[in-house]
């Protein structure tokens, strides 16, 4: 358990595996190669072959935590999966500028006008390069 205040990248690259039950972690963990043992059904990273869910594993969190720690974790591989859905993530994702997840008060009328000029770009993109 850490405080949840640290910078979550930080930890997560000085993590040996990451466990986490919100947040980002999961996500900068699966996109860098760290073994990650989600504890949501519902992540979207959760189809990665560094990703393991205890809940649904052959033995549970115990033979999860045997698989991610016995040694044979292959980090080149996961760092390579990662990238590519950090990649894949990317593509399909649009800028929302200034927006603050952490401070949703504060809120800019023309910010809804960005966040949708942001998304017709991406998809315009997206079109062209299925051309």
């Amino acid at each position: 358990l850490i405080d949840p205040l640290l910078p979550g990248p930080d930890v997560v690259r000085g993590a040996a595996a990451v466990a986490p039950i919100t947040r980002t972690a999961g996500f900068e963990a699966a996109w860098i190669g760290k073994p990650v043992i989600s504890l949501s059904r519902h992540s979207l990273y959760n189809f990665l072959d560094h990703v393991w869910q205890p809940d649904v594993h052959p033995g549970g969190l115990r033979a999860v935590f045997d698989e991610v720690f016995r040694g044979d974790f292959d980090a080149k591989q996961a760092s390579l999966d990662g990238a590519r859905f950090h990649k894949a993530l990317a593509g399909m994702s649009f800028d929302i500028g200034r927006y603050d997840m952490a401070n949703p008060q504060r809120f800019e009328a023309g910010w809804i006008d960005s966040a949708v000029s942001a998304l017709e770009e991406s998809l315009s993109e997206g079109r062209e390069a299925a051309a």
